[in-house]
């Protein structure tokens, strides 16, 4: 609502970056922010935008952190981003720990990047969930008034070579893609999924997936661009939901529900090949 603050997830830009949910400011929805990472210390970082309803100060925190499975040495930091890249970026101010509180003013935006450094004795597959909080003190309010957002990232060690990248317009605005996006109720977001085989061997039986942000519902699904050496595609949509049968990835679906979204191709796809998946909800 107007007058508050929001903590909004933006995607994930960097080397074995994966997955994002893109959300909106008002009403204030937010995602959850999955990663791959194949490094002892995350090539990339989890990307979010602070926006400021009123005047106040804010204080960025990691408000908790949990490994799956239970294994030390998982730590995390919160960066300034100037310029809003999605990037980390050389020489940025830290802001936690410790917490570095900002003084705002209503409409600023403060760009972060929550940097993952991960154990060298983490194995594929080990997982670490970590929950980004903004706390939010409001000037001039009497009595005292603060409140706190937050939002999940979630980082997956991988050795996988398959890049990807997420990015969201708003169709509605007639937007273009980046990695920052606001929506009002009613209307539409469009994502785009851009996958490269960064490895010097094809893959085969290559699979995207995806699922609904929270607050919004299906709306359509469609490959983008398809490498040549990609021969078919099906999908699996909140329209045809497991375990009914896939569908043809150019099948015009029915609108509405919410959920995972599964593309799956035939043939390989090429050492340095790239295409898109792309798919559109509704913000409720």
């Amino acid at each position: 609502a107007d007058g508050a603050a929001g903590l909004t997830a933006l995607g994930a830009i960097g080397d074995k970056s994966v997955g994002v949910d893109i959300a909106e400011v008002q009403p204030g929805m937010t995602g959850a922010v999955p990663r791959e990472c194949d490094a002892v210390r995350c090539a990339g970082a989890g990307a979010h935008t602070f926006t400021a309803r009123t005047g106040g100060v804010v204080s960025f925190s990691i408000a908790s952190s949990g490994a799956t499975p239970a294994l030390n040495g998982w730590n995390e930091k919160v960066l300034t981003d100037v310029g809003c890249t999605g990037t980390l970026q050389a020489g940025a101010a830290v802001l936690y720990p410790p917490a570095a509180p900002m003084t705002v003013v209503a409409g600023q935006q403060v760009c972060i990047v929550m940097q993952e450094f991960i154990p060298a004795t983490a194995q594929n597959g080990y997982i670490d969930t970590v929950t980004v909080q903004a706390g939010f003190a409001f000037t001039n309010a009497a009595p005292a008034l603060s409140a706190s957002y937050q939002v999940t990232d979630v980082t997956t060690v991988s050795s996988a070579a398959l890049d990807l990248k997420k990015e969201v317009r708003n169709v509605t605005q007639a937007g273009v893609f980046g990695i920052n996006n606001q929506a009002k109720s009613g209307e539409t977001l469009e994502y785009r999924i851009t996958y490269t085989n960064n490895a010097a061997a094809p893959i085969s039986t290559l699979a995207i997936n995806d699922t609904t942000p929270a607050h919004s519902s299906f709306v359509s699904a469609l490959a983008g661009s398809t490498p040549s050496t990609l021969t078919a595609c099906v999908k699996t949509t909140p329209a045809n939901p497991l375990p009914a049968a896939t569908v043809t990835c150019p099948t015009a679906q029915a609108t509405g529900g919410t959920g995972p979204l599964d593309w799956k191709f035939t043939g390989s796809l090429a050492p340095g090949g790239t295409g898109t998946v792309l798919f559109q909800v509704k913000v409720n």
